[in-house]
């Protein structure tokens, strides 16, 4: 049995009422799109600052070398190591962790190139006057 439907209570719509309504619903969805992409933004920065900063606290983390010196260690003992004041003991350890870290090894030919040229310019600057008198 067919019921026929009541559109007695529908009235009509104003001019640009669903126009108007349309607008409304972009708008909205818009903003909620724009809230979602700086939402991801933020959580995309905020896992990339993690990520960076975990990067560098495991590079500043000692290292388990079969010497027992961390690389900040090797790096405090550059200067006495090239001036010759330490003890076989750490001498010997220094060199075991240079066997076994690349980066210390650059570090100490990166020191001991400066340590040369100030040496060299130190010693020929000295000798000038000496030669001069001669």
């Amino acid at each position: 049995m067919t019921n026929p439907e009541k559109h007695d209570d529908w009235t009509d719509c104003r001019g640009g009422e669903i126009a108007s309504l349309s607008h409304r619903l972009r708008q909205k969805r818009e903003s909620v799109n724009s809230r979602r992409r700086i939402m991801y933004s933020s959580i995309t920065a905020a896992m990339l600052l993690i990520g960076v900063g975990l990067g560098l606290v495991m590079t500043q983390l000692p290292t388990n070398h079969p010497d027992g010196l961390a690389c900040a260690e090797v790096a405090d003992y550059s200067e006495d190591y090239f001036a010759h004041q330490l003890n076989s003991e750490i001498v010997d350890r220094i060199e075991k962790h240079l066997d076994h870290c690349k980066r210390c090894r650059d570090h100490y030919a990166e020191y001991q190139e400066d340590h040369s040229k100030q040496h060299t310019k130190h010693t020929n600057t000295a000798l000038l006057p000496v030669l001069a008198f001669r």
